[in-house]
């Protein structure tokens, strides 16, 4: 017997049951490039990736606000490595 693995969103750690619409999360890194895509199931990165690589993170989301929550903290983790790096510039042109 088989006993099916028990899936728990990641944001908000609701329960997946059967009639739940669910999404996915892959964040990659790639030559220092993050990417953060979304997807119905982890078999659809499968099936358009072939094999996975080793530097990636799943999130299971489920629902449209837990995916907007993901969104938004991908972007302040993104976005705060991204403006440090203008202000250091500035801050050696200016001194």
């Amino acid at each position: 017997m088989i006993i099916p693995e028990r899936v728990q969103c990641d944001i908000c750690k609701t329960t997946k049951e059967e009639s739940n619409g669910w999404t996915v999360a892959m964040e990659s890194v790639k030559s220092g490039s993050a990417q953060l895509t979304f997807a119905e199931s982890r078999e659809m990165f499968r099936d358009a990736m072939g094999e996975l690589p080793g530097n990636i993170s799943f999130a299971d989301l489920c629902g449209q606000e837990c995916a907007h929550t993901q969104l938004s903290r991908w972007f302040e983790s993104h976005s705060t490595a991204a403006s440090a790096a203008p202000s250091t510039a500035l801050e050696s042109v200016t001194a």
